[in-house]
């Protein structure tokens, strides 16, 4: 569900005469986070477990899905929670999208389409179907560096229950590789075709 579908369904649920709430446009170009597990809130790294794209509900807008492990450090890998994180992708946020996406770990490849992990991993493969189920996803985004720790990203949980706006994406430094960014753009153009079996 959509940061802008949440603050629709908790006015409704506050007020029985809908609320015409207007989101300033330059919070919807900002990623959110959402504590999927019980409360916490602080620094963590965030490892990436998988990832989708989806449609914000009117405006059509692409988000860029992510669902991760919150660990307090590398020397403390024990999970502490779940975060969801979406970042919308507009023609100012594209290539920071992608930068942030290549920042976890995904290197252009999505699952089972494209060999590569968990393939040849029995439990990590039996468990991350398990999670695609759950979100109801054929498909991911893989993060193959998901099992060393390397691709985890520091994040500030600034909000224990409910969405929360997150800093600005760091800009792409350099160049992207062509490939990859022609097919983040398919992707984004036809979410349906890598990954929802229904719209959110």
């Amino acid at each position: 569900m959509t940061f802008a579908r949440r603050m629709r369904r908790a006015n409704a649920k506050a007020d029985p005469q809908p609320l015409d709430i207007v989101v300033p446009d330059e919070h919807l170009r900002l990623p959110v986070g959402t504590v999927l597990s019980d409360p916490v809130r602080g620094e963590f790294l965030a490892l990436p477990v998988f990832g989708w794209i989806c449609r914000r509900v009117k405006v059509n807008t692409p988000l860029v899905m992510i669902t991760a492990i919150l660990i307090p450090s590398a020397e403390d890998p024990m999970p502490k929670g779940t975060l969801q994180i979406e970042m919308p992708v507009y023609p100012e946020t594209e290539l920071a999208t992608l930068a942030a996406l290549e920042a976890f770990g995904w290197d252009g490849r999505i699952w089972p389409e494209d060999k590569g992990w968990p393939d040849g991993d029995s439990d990590a493969e039996t468990n991350l179907k398990s999670l695609m189920s759950q979100a109801r996803l054929k498909s991911t985004l893989t993060f193959p560096a998901y099992d060393s720790g390397s691709s985890a990203q520091n994040v500030n949980v600034s909000r224990a229950q409910g969405p929360f706006l997150m800093p600005p994406l760091p800009p792409y430094e350099g160049d992207p590789d062509p490939e990859i960014l022609a097919k983040f753009r398919t992707l984004c153009e036809n979410p349906a075709f890598l990954l929802l079996r229904r719209t959110n």
